[in-house]
């Protein structure tokens, strides 16, 4: 009887163990929390600002015949409040797409960067983008650290480091494929 209830109570010390160390690793590979409401309401003004600039944050390599466009797409990182203004830092994915009959291409290289900075302020009940600091194309981590809170420096140099969504879905709309359709890369 008494090895009965002693195996129960080691397994028992086991799973109660092993629930801990699940939920830690949980709340420590857990990325930092964004307001997810004030990220939607920024959204259409960074997006917008990367459309309009799209073609500086990525060079063209796909033959200029095929009409090629660089679509990008964000995801909001980081929002930090400086007075009137946002210091908004974001992922953000670029990449080169054309038609070629039935066949939708991509560039062989995409927007390389590992973190960027926005800085957005408020005016008629709009966000409005007023500078953009790109950072380096490679791990740096002295860049990240000055330009990040502490949280958000150590997600961004992990190795499961904020990815933006794919810029794909706009070049199915762009160049009328429908969703789902893979890219070849050119």
């Amino acid at each position: 009887m008494r090895s009965r209830r002693r195996d129960w109570v080691v397994l028992g010390c086991i799973g109660i163990t092993t629930a801990i160390i699940v939920l830690v690793m949980l709340l420590i590979n857990r990325p930092p929390s964004v307001n997810q409401r004030l990220s939607r309401a920024m959204l259409p003004a960074v997006n917008a600002y990367l459309d309009r600039n799209a073609t500086k944050l990525q060079a063209s390599y796909l033959d200029a015949d095929l009409k090629p466009k660089i679509f990008c797409d964000a995801r909001i990182i980081e929002i930090q409040t400086y007075g009137s203004r946002w210091r908004v830092g974001m992922a953000v994915d670029c990449g080169e797409f054309a038609r070629r009959y039935k066949t939708l291409l991509e560039g062989a290289s995409g927007y390389p960067g590992i973190a960027e900075l926005m800085t957005l302020s408020r005016s008629q009940g709009h966000y409005h983008v007023i500078s953009l600091e790109v950072g380096p194309p490679y791990w740096d981590k002295l860049w990240v650290d000055q330009h990040f809170s502490s949280d958000v420096a150590s997600w961004i140099l992990s190795s499961r480091p904020p990815t933006a969504p794919n810029p794909i879905t706009q070049a199915w709309q762009a160049f009328d494929f429908p969703a789902g359709t893979q890219a070849v890369q050119e």
